[in-house]
């Protein structure tokens, strides 16, 4: 967004939609904890955001009551600030409250789809299937960061869709580097974590930082503390969006195991950073990091693969910083941030003639 506002020259306002969480609930959780003490309004990356609270069902995977809600709050917006352009990031339920509200304003409406939206949350439940081929056909512009995620909503909707990948900044930073590898993301089971942690313990590897956070945090704590005298696990929590990029730069590898992707924007940053990756196949991610050029590539759940791809990497130097150029210069040329703003404003424009 601030690249687009920087490129475009665009006024924006930025709605943020959170779950209302009663405090005395809240406190039990920390990820609720964190929910109910974001403001009313804040600053993020030099934006301001609006918070607006909406009330759902426990569990509920459909969502409809929340996207109801989130429609009616959109629609006043709109009416109060005679908005050009709606855009939603996630096809379900936001693009959908978004497309709809648009439907009833005359606004027309971009939906950035981001993968979970697409691959997973469709199988979930028969509201959630219908709720995102609605947001699909209603929105006027369908926009995916990858080529695989464009053919999947394809396969759930007959219609034309942009593909512009997320883009990242280019490397501000500039530290030495450090014998370790990193993951970067949720600490759940469906990012491959526990693949990562027996890999971990197989390959040569001697310290693994993990940044981000979950519900395996307490296994993985458990399994740090039965490594052998040698290997460390070093859990670094949720960090902020340049200290993030930072320790990613301090690492010799990035290490990304999902068991389903769209295109991971900590595999950007970590190709801009010059930090060779070692991903699953999945997704959009053979897109941008190719196998045996400036990537290594392993099968899902294979622990035993993941461990000799790191250990490839950690051994041949030479290999490790051909990768690292080749990461870099196709980042520099491909996954620009500036670049990507372009083609969005691209986007808008088309839909404003």
């Amino acid at each position: 967004m601030k690249r687009l506002i920087e490129v475009g020259e665009i006024t924006n306002d930025v709605l943020f939609f959170k779950q209302y969480v009663p405090k005395f609930i809240a406190r039990y959780n920390p990820r609720w904890q964190e929910i109910e003490s974001l403001p009313h309004e804040y600053i993020f990356d030099g934006i301001k955001v609006e918070t607006r609270e909406i009330i759902s069902l426990p569990k509920n995977s459909s969502h409809w009551m929340a996207c109801l809600q989130m429609r009616s709050i959109i629609r006043s917006k709109i009416r109060q600030n005679n908005y050009n352009i709606i855009h939603a990031h996630f096809a379900y339920p936001y693009g959908l409250a978004a497309a709809l509200a648009g439907k009833d304003c005359g606004v027309p409406v971009v939906i950035t789809c981001h993968g979970s939206d697409i691959n997973t949350l469709p199988k979930r439940t028969i509201d959630a299937q219908i709720g995102v081929r609605l947001a699909l056909t209603t929105s006027d512009k369908v926009i995916t960061v990858s080529r695989a995620l464009s053919e999947s909503v394809k396969s759930i909707v007959s219609r034309s869709v942009e593909v512009i990948y997320n883009g990242v900044d280019p490397s501000v930073v500039n530290v030495e580097k450090l014998e370790r590898i990193i993951y970067v993301g949720n600490l759940i089971k469906t990012k491959g974590i526990r693949d990562l942690i027996t890999a971990f313990k197989k390959s040569n590897a001697t310290n693994l930082v993990l940044v981000g956070d979950g519900e395996e945090r307490e296994f993985i704590e458990t399994q740090a503390k039965l490594l052998p005298a040698g290997k460390s696990i070093v859990l670094l929590g949720k960090l902020e969006n340049m200290v993030v990029r930072k320790e990613i730069a301090m690492s010799q590898i990035l290490i990304l195991p999902s068991y389903s992707e769209g295109l991971p924007t900590v595999i950007m940053e970590a190709m801009m950073e010059g930090v060779p990756v070692v991903s699953t196949n999945v997704g959009g991610i053979p897109e941008i990091a190719h196998h045996n050029q400036n990537a290594l590539l392993v099968g899902v759940g294979n622990s035993d693969e993941l461990a000799m791809a790191i250990n490839r990497l950690l051994e041949d130097i030479e290999l490790r910083e051909e990768f690292s150029d080749r990461s870099l210069r196709y980042a520099e040329r491909n996954l620009n941030s500036v670049e990507a703003a372009k083609s969005i404003l691209n986007i808008y424009r088309s839909l404003l003639k």
